[in-house]
């Protein structure tokens, strides 16, 4: 009987059949280390936050069990939180700014992992949540107060149950991408690439401009956060002014309306390709680059 880690749950499902196999997973990136033992002061930091807002934390850490017949589930809650009689599975996680962002945006829908991780929680302990996420930068924290979790028992199961088959097979399941971060900083990635890639030595200047882009990225990504905190109130008076001036800023309000276009593909079905040759405009583009942050 196969055991799996639910703190795992959710990850590449060729990810849990190699550690199932005992495959040999390639060094932990620093950065990695750095941001476990970060999220360890964090965890301790909410508790303290929660603690002087009224709510009792027990159980830090309790071990919990699921066993069935194919395979074993074993992990540790966060905790049990206790609020004038209101008692909740606790789970904390704490990431960057631009995760944060995009846990902020769309939730659980973009952290799969995570919705597999505490749905299999609350099968333990059957409490309702009490979620939170805090931004490590920032400090900003979004408290999550869920009845029920985000999947349903049958679909952590059922994935649990499909990566069992393939290890009883002694087979590997097939890779799941999620995005190039999560792949690049896998730790069985070697057994998706033909050869690990080797990092190409650059000189000063090149380093520099990487540090330079790093950081436009990062006041790119503030930016966007500022502009969402901000927007909505000044579109409220815009909205009643037309258009005003605050702080040398000019404001103009702009009404809701839409824009036209013609797509391609449906336009071929009905105008004949030598018109659309005609009048079609070609514009150059310059050569350019796409950069990823692999630490966000």
């Amino acid at each position: 009987m196969g055991t799996y880690r639910i703190s795992s749950l959710g990850h590449c499902p060729r990810v849990l059949s190699a550690q199932a196999l005992e495959y040999q997973p390639l060094p932990e990136m620093e950065f990695m280390k750095l941001a476990a033992r970060e999220g360890e002061r964090h965890e301790d930091w909410i508790i303290e936050n929660l603690k002087s807002e009224g709510w009792q934390v027990t159980d830090r850490q309790k071990e919990v069990k699921l066993s069935f017949p194919a395979f074993e589930l074993v992990g540790h809650i966060d905790g049990i939180a206790s609020r004038n009689g209101d008692r909740r599975l606790l789970e904390i996680k704490s990431m960057s700014r631009f995760r944060f962002a995009s846990f902020n945006s769309s939730g659980f829908a973009r952290f799969r992992d995570y919705a597999m991780q505490v749905t299999a929680y609350h099968h333990s302990v059957n409490l309702p949540i009490l979620y939170i996420v805090k931004d490590r930068d920032s400090g900003k924290r979004l408290d999550l107060e869920l009845e029920k979790p985000p999947l349903s028992w049958e679909e952590v199961y059922d994935a649990v149950m499909g990566v069992e088959i393939h290890v009883r097979k002694r087979q590997l399941c097939p890779a799941v991408r999620t995005d190039d971060f999560t792949c690049r900083i896998c730790r069985f990635r070697y057994l998706c690439e033909p050869e690990e890639k080797v990092p190409v030595p650059v000189d000063r200047n090149v380093l520099e401009a990487a540090k330079l882009r790093r950081r436009a990225m990062e006041l790119e990504a503030e930016a966007k956060e500022l502009r969402a905190e901000a927007d909505p109130v000044l579109l409220s008076v815009a909205r009643q002014r037309g258009s005003f001036t605050i702080d040398d800023l000019s404001v103009v309000y702009v009404p809701e309306g839409e824009t036209v276009s013609y797509p391609v593909a449906a336009l071929k079905r009905f105008v004949a390709s030598d018109v659309l040759e005609q009048v079609k405009q070609v514009k150059k583009r310059i050569e350019y680059i796409k950069v990823e942050d692999l630490r966000a």
